[in-house]
């Protein structure tokens, strides 16, 4: 754990920015410029999802607005916000000093643009994407699903072009290469990427009883392996936390589909209680909770410390 934590660490101190950005006056502008860049990709999916969307913006379909009450941090100032009932037109929306941070670094703006174009068109194509915002399972991976393609934007364009990428999005690329994202998903997200997929996959099995059974299972696995200890470091007692984290905030949602999808029926989400429905996998979780809730602000400084030196980055941005 401590040789993960101080690669992410050096890879904030060891890049630099330089700017590739031609001088730009507003947002359409910086579309343009990067809508030349995917032109050069080889990758269908990263083409496909970005000429979607951008028709969409040249239809009117999807708004491009500034919003003075985002933060001025390219992290998390940029983000797509739509109405679920889709009264209003869906838009991506940013801080409005983002001219500025795109002419000092513009491969951020860039690969958050492509993030966000990701949520976009999976908010057009996919009928689940509505679902997710009550849905913290289905919420996770599609922003897993963004980031995957913001990543290979990254490696596919930005480094075949030379662009100077900041730590972030070196971060971000790095774990794409060597893992998937699973480290990039225990750092940034907090989760344990294999376990979370892991939910979605034992929907596969023939029965659901099987399923729930693979779920406790994994569950009273995690409790055995997972002990936190006074002696453990800060960086052992969160890598255990993220597992529990990942149990605990997701299981019963992964519950709850299976038991709809396995039975075909229409379950009221209000109505549906796990300890009724499955005594064994509701014990565990129990369980684990009271584990998680007792050391949760072990787990909720040591990922707010690792985002916040990735935003210290930014701030002169």
């Amino acid at each position: 754990m401590k040789k993960k934590i101080v690669v992410v660490l050096m890879l904030l101190c060891s890049l630099s920015f330089s700017s590739f950005a031609k001088e730009v006056t507003n947002i359409n502008e910086i579309i343009d410029n990067l809508a030349g860049l995917v032109k050069t990709c080889n990758d269908d999916t990263l083409k496909s999802t970005f000429n979607f969307v951008k028709a969409k913006i040249d239809l009117g379909e999807v708004k491009l607005q500034a919003n003075k009450s985002l933060e001025r941090n390219i992290l998390i100032g940029v983000e797509f916000v739509f109405d679920s009932a889709k009264k209003a037109a869906p838009a991506i929306e940013y801080y409005p000093q983002i001219i500025e941070t795109y002419q000092k670094q513009p491969s951020i703006v860039y690969s958050v643009l492509i993030y966000n174009f990701r949520q976009c068109y999976d908010y057009f194509t996919n009928e689940t994407f509505m679902t997710s915002i009550d849905n913290k399972l289905e919420k996770i991976l599609f922003e897993m699903d963004a980031h995957y393609l913001e990543g290979l934007f990254i490696k596919e364009v930005l480094k075949k072009k030379n662009f100077e990428i900041s730590p972030f999005e070196a971060f971000l690329v790095d774990s794409l290469e060597k893992d998937n994202l699973k480290l990039f998903a225990f750092y940034i997200k907090a989760v344990f990427l294999d376990g979370l997929y892991s939910f979605t996959q034992n929907t596969e099995k023939p029965s659901l009883e099987e399923i729930i059974k693979a779920y406790t299972e994994l569950g009273y696995l995690i409790k055995k392996n997972e002990v936190i200890s006074p002696q453990d470091t800060i960086e052992q007692k969160y890598g255990k936390l993220v597992y529990i984290n990942t149990f605990v905030k997701y299981i019963p949602q992964a519950a709850f589909d299976v038991t709809g999808n396995k039975t075909g029926k229409t379950i009221n989400h209000k109505k549906f209680k796990l300890k009724k429905e499955y005594p064994e996998l509701y014990k565990i979780w129990n369980e684990l909770n009271k584990i998680f809730n007792k050391n949760s602000k072990i787990l909720n400084d040591y990922n707010n410390k690792v985002i916040e030196e990735f935003k210290k980055v930014y701030e002169n941005l």
